[in-house]
């Protein structure tokens, strides 16, 4: 009887003793979606320098066709400036949201794997009171490096996406994406 009440205190005394593991793909979530939530209120905001420092400057994105874009840094605050500072005439003014959400996320050597959802809108009203509104919605992974202090996000791939254009809430044919 007394072995057993020796074991149950040494078992306790282990357990709470040895300290508890964190999980590293929770960890990695938190600090990716913390990523994300800077770019998406810099992006609310205006801010397109702050919204584009989570991109690395050797960024590339990789359609569904396997095609690769690299686009720099330079070229992602051209796009969001395209998109925000339209001067396009009848433009009078136009909004972008972001919503980007971490699905999972892995650590591996130089960096973490994530596969987010993104859901993305861009509206632009113009002078004659029309409005035009592009919607999409997609998964993509990324691998986010790990460079210094931080991470950077140096590639995206569309693994599903689905896109949509509205002018005054009636569906029309979604025109190009700007390019940088």
């Amino acid at each position: 009887m007394r072995s057993n009440a020796i074991i149950a205190i040494l078992i306790a005394y282990f357990a709470f003793s040895i300290p508890a593991q964190a999980d590293p793909s929770a960890q990695a979530r938190k600090t990716i979606q913390a990523l994300y939530n800077k770019k998406n209120a810099a992006v609310a905001r205006q801010d397109l320098v702050t919204a584009v420092s989570v991109y690395a400057d050797e960024f590339s994105s990789v359609d569904q066709d396997g095609v690769i874009s690299p686009t720099t840094r330079d070229d992602k605050l051209r796009l969001y400036n395209k998109m925000v500072h339209t001067d396009q005439p009848g433009v009078r003014k136009s909004t972008v949201k972001e919503r980007d959400t971490v699905v999972s996320a892995k650590p591996i050597s130089g960096g973490i794997v994530v596969v987010e959802k993104g859901d993305y809108t861009f509206t632009m009203f113009g002078e004659n009171s029309k409005v035009l509104k592009q919607h999409v919605v997609g998964t993509f992974r990324e691998f986010w490096a790990k460079k210094g202090d931080t991470y950077l996000l140096t590639q995206s791939r569309i693994l599903s996406i689905h896109k949509s254009a509205f002018l005054d809430g009636e569906p029309v044919k979604a025109p190009p994406e700007p390019t940088p």
